[in-house]
């Protein structure tokens, strides 16, 4: 459960943050300090123009939805966005805590269904590059 969890504005916020108070500062005079400013003033430019792909957005809510309902959540009525996924997958996370620890669900059935869920949104999520990354090299015993 990754990406969409987190607001676009607050992420470009902190990066420009860390790039100015831990970067910038330590940088002297010259081209490295102009080229890093310019960068923060785009930053800057884009935190407010920035959204997540509502279409996309909407595909991960579905598979959100899916995944709780299997799970025997009753349908959640808002419509999809990032605090409606945040919410969707808090409830998913303790339903999966709660199964775990009393073993009430058919072991399989959500077994059957985390697996699905997260074979799909590790293949959305997760960029090719960094999959690669995760596979065991020859030798490995992961």
């Amino acid at each position: 459960m990754t990406g969409y969890s987190t607001d676009l504005t607050q992420i470009l916020t902190t990066v420009a943050e860390t790039l100015h108070r831990r970067v910038l500062s330590d940088l002297p005079d010259g081209p490295a300090r102009l080229e890093l400013a310019a960068v923060l003033e785009q930053l800057d430019n884009l935190t407010g123009r920035i959204d997540w792909d509502a279409e996309h957005l909407a595909t991960i809510c579905a598979r959100t939805e899916n995944l709780a309902r299997t799970l025997g959540l009753p349908p959640h009525e808002d419509p999809p966005g990032v605090d409606t996924l945040r919410q969707r997958r808090a409830a998913v996370s303790a339903v999966l805590a709660a199964t775990y620890r009393d073993n009430r669900t058919a072991p399989n059935v959500i077994a059957d269904a985390v697996a699905e869920f997260t074979a799909e949104d590790v293949a959305d999520q997760i960029t090719g590059a960094l999959r690669g990354a995760f596979a065991p090299t020859k030798g490995d015993d992961r």
